[in-house]
């Protein structure tokens, strides 16, 4: 996997970083995204304002229960959506001239931080991102997967004819909207999720890759899933790398861990491109103890940006 999202992907970071707008371009993509992510989440703070109002009026016919939950709920929906404005019009990106501190900004927001009804990992590592190197950013703009459901019949007028890269069996299926995005192995285990898990197919809008759901749900690393195992480009967005990483720090039986990060050791090797090292990152901390990443790091302007976002575990 590493050589995957990282060592295929570094001459064309490379190449990016050689655009005199490079930077410019960096930051304002960066923030665009980052703003993205918290407009969705004002987007569901005005949904508890609105539920709350509902429950409030529901209340004023003699339920005064109802009352109490909707001034509770539409209260914090007030709270999240102030709060999400305020950091939208503050928000701005700042690139890091150490890469300790590089790895450690990226490493304690992706990894460390527990996720709160206000503070959701989606925001945390998309306000991050931008010690990513553009073009790897621009993968999680989008999902990267066209997405299928497998017919039981062969008839239907917009199937169209699908083979699976891994398990080789070939299938009539029709184009739909979107998919059922499941990383966790118990839930995929629910006899209703796993027939609609079963019933969908991916194609990798990048490489062309043909695969049903279901094998690439079991291939590889559980934090990894569902990134394409052909070019790498395709990783269904933010969500994505969001599962991915929530994933990871719940293998260790917390659900949600709240991880005290205590220390950073950051080990480079060089590379024959003189601004490309890379990079061994462990943390150290509680509950998790110790855990080593693998990534490479690149130094342009006096910035430093790691090569990937994605949580590439060190082995051994």
């Amino acid at each position: 996997m590493y050589k995957l999202v990282v060592e295929n992907r570094l001459n064309e970071i490379l190449e990016f970083f050689t655009r005199p707008d490079a930077m410019e371009t960096q930051r304002g993509e960066a923030v665009s995204l980052a703003k993205r992510e918290m407009r969705g989440s004002a987007a569901f703070a005005l949904l508890l304002i609105v539920a709350g109002a509902i429950s409030v009026f529901v209340g004023l016919t003699g339920r005064t229960y109802w009352i109490l939950v909707g001034a509770v709920g539409g209260g914090m929906g007030l709270w999240q959506l102030f709060r999400l404005l305020s950091k939208m019009r503050s928000f701005h990106v700042t690139f890091e001239s150490d890469l300790v501190q590089a790895c450690r900004t990226f490493y304690l927001n992706a990894y460390c931080k527990a996720v709160t009804d206000f503070d959701g990992k989606e925001d945390q590592i998309a306000s991050v991102l931008h010690l990513v190197p553009l073009p790897i950013l621009r993968g999680y703009a989008t999902e990267g997967w066209s997405a299928f459901t497998i017919s039981t019949t062969s008839s239907a007028a917009a199937e169209n004819a699908v083979s699976c890269a891994t398990c080789g069996r070939s299938f009539a299926a029709a184009k739909t909207r979107g998919f059922l995005h499941i990383y966790d192995d118990e839930l995929a285990k629910g006899e209703g999720i796993r027939k609609d898990l079963e019933s969908q197919f991916l194609v990798c809008q990048h490489c062309g890759l043909q695969a049903c759901y279901m094998c690439l749900f079991r291939s590889g690393p559980k934090e990894l899933r569902l990134i394409c195992p052909r070019c790498g480009r395709a990783t269904c967005g933010i969500q994505g790398i969001t599962e991915r990483w929530k994933v990871l720090r719940n293998l260790s039986g917390t659900i949600n861990p709240d991880c005290t990060l205590a220390s950073v050791d950051v080990s480079e090797t060089g590379r024959s491109e003189t601004n490309v090292v890379d990079v061994v990152v462990r943390l150290s901390g509680t509950p998790f103890g110790e855990i080593t990443f693998r990534n490479a790091a690149i130094h342009v302007d006096d910035k430093w940006f790691l090569a990937t976002p994605e949580p590439l575990v060190a082995v051994g």
